[in-house]
């Protein structure tokens, strides 16, 4: 079952569980239960925003970084700030684009090649449902009828 998106104020909600869901789907129970489901959904809601415009072949990015300090915080025009409940001194890349293959693979190892370890990854396919101008719908997850119609998004989280 979609959460679909109308009334737009009772949707908001939909969507944020229906993405948490797909979250715990995409996890072994073990990592799942070390985790706190507060900030996650905190994490979810942020990501539909920064998803909440789309456009077929469109791929949203951004980085978000909580620093150890102050003085280590990136300029702003960098890289916004870290979900709460994200450690200091680790990062969260957030990447919203239809299925491919390799996908996660790529960006694993192009992490080890920056030195970089990964402590979670979060990754649903989802099914999504976008208006002509790109707007979020409605999403469950898996991938009806093939990858073209699904996103992939969810985040990574390293230090």
């Amino acid at each position: 079952m979609m959460a679909a998106a109308q009334p737009r104020r009772a949707a908001r909600p939909r969507l944020v569980a229906a993405l948490l869901a797909t979250w715990r789907e995409s996890l072994p129970a073990e990592e799942w239960r070390d985790l706190d489901v507060d900030s996650l959904a905190a994490s979810c809601a942020a990501q539909l925003q920064f998803g909440r415009r789309r456009r077929r072949g469109e791929t949203l990015l951004r980085l978000l970084y909580e620093p150890s300090s102050p003085s280590a915080a990136p300029a702003p025009s960098k890289a916004a700030a870290a979900p709460q409940g994200t450690a200091a001194g680790c990062a969260v890349l957030e990447l919203i684009t239809e299925d491919m293959p390799f996908l996660v693979d790529t960006l694993q190892m192009a992490a080890a090649q920056a030195g970089l370890s990964i402590q979670l990854i979060i990754h649903p396919v989802l099914s999504v449902r976008r208006d002509a101008a790109g707007r979020l719908l409605a999403l469950q997850s898996g991938t009806p009828g093939g990858a073209a119609g699904g996103d992939a998004g969810g985040g990574s989280s390293g230090g």
